[in-house]
């Protein structure tokens, strides 16, 4: 989960199954398996300025 955000848990489905319960934007790429996605996601919370340093 990324510092300083409180995200509400989802069930992650696919094909109308529940696979998983994901807790963070960046726990539900990861699963997705998307790898620019995740570059991207991870580029635009570095480049926030409301986002805290890590």
């Amino acid at each position: 989960m990324e510092p300083g955000k409180e995200y509400p848990s989802f069930q992650l489905y696919r094909h109308g199954v529940p696979v998983s319960m994901i807790g963070s934007p960046i726990d539900a790429l990861e699963r997705i398996g998307d790898q620019h996605l995740l570059q991207e996601y991870a580029r635009l919370i570095a480049e926030d300025s409301d986002n805290p340093e890590p």
